[in-house]
């Protein structure tokens, strides 16, 4: 959407507060996605890279427990 009060395109919702529960839990240079981005990125077939299935991990802001996949870039 566009946010009026600073002038440009901010994102907001369940998904974005999934990302910020999902964040702390991420270490320095990985990237995390959630198991719906590891899905829309497989059936997209971008070549330039892939998630892989790491386990499931305790979200913090209670946000509870999700499946989680690492983002790698393709060779």
């Amino acid at each position: 959407m566009f946010n009026p009060l600073v002038r440009h395109i901010a994102f907001s919702g369940k998904h974005m507060n999934l990302a910020a529960a999902l964040e702390p839990t991420t270490s320095k240079g990985e990237i995390l996605t959630t198991e719906h981005f590891a899905i829309l990125a497989a059936m997209s077939a971008i070549p330039s890279f892939f998630c892989e299935y790491i386990g499931q991990r305790t979200l913090s802001q209670d946000a509870g427990v999700v499946r989680v996949y690492r983002l790698n870039q393709a060779e």
